[in-house]
């Protein structure tokens, strides 16, 4: 959802320290965290802005108008995985920066896509990777729906973060009671990776 005032202005210091000019955001909900991007970005720079929700686009639209930065943003409206997968045909490995906060079952196919549009010495940050703290919690009991949904969240980012662990440790570093199909996608991750660097960055 809503980034923390803090964490936009971490964002905003990564944009400008990187000197980024092209950046793609997954998730705006109500443009916050993409304002933050935006006004970070010199004045030609641009923000691809994905946002499957209609209400959530209109919102962002009105804040990013508010902050006079709506030359800066490419409103892309529908489902991120089929904007981003659009968009490797004319912006594969071109995008400076990518900002991952959607859907956290989604999290994975658009880290796979992100390794497609980031360019070399890129970044990719992804959102609420530590979901509070409860990655590293036991898991609550799913006897209520919110329950059931905030376990399957973990669930998902729990994934990820094993599998960006399997991706980027060194390739003499043990790795024990990982399933097989995490090892195979995780293989295929490193050997879209090889010859290129970029940071990934998990924020809380």
């Amino acid at each position: 959802m809503q980034i923390p005032p803090e964490e936009g202005q971490f964002l905003g210091f990564l944009v400008r320290a990187l000197g980024v000019k092209k950046a793609l955001e997954v998730g705006c909900f109500t443009g916050y965290s993409s304002t933050a991007i935006a006004l970070a970005l010199p004045d030609d720079g641009k923000l691809w802005a994905c946002e499957k929700d209609q209400r959530f686009m209109s919102v962002s639209a009105k804040t990013w108008e508010n902050a006079g930065v709506s030359h800066k943003i490419h409103q892309c409206l529908g489902p991120a995985l089929e904007t981003m997968k659009g968009l490797i045909k004319d912006h594969n490995h071109t995008f400076d920066f990518i900002f991952i906060d959607a859907d956290k079952k989604g999290y994975e196919a658009y880290y796979e896509q992100a390794l497609s549009l980031v360019r070399d010495g890129g970044v990719i940050a992804l959102d609420n990777t530590l979901y509070r703290g409860q990655v590293a919690y036991q898991e609550p009991a799913p006897t209520v729906e919110e329950n059931m949904h905030k376990r399957s969240t973990v669930q998902h980012i729990r994934a990820l973060n094993a599998k960006l662990h399997l991706c980027f440790s060194p390739p003499h570093t043990p790795h024990t009671h990982t399933h097989t199909h995490t090892q195979t996608r995780s293989r295929r991750s490193e050997e879209r990776q090889i010859g290129r660097s970029f940071p990934v960055l998990w924020l809380v």
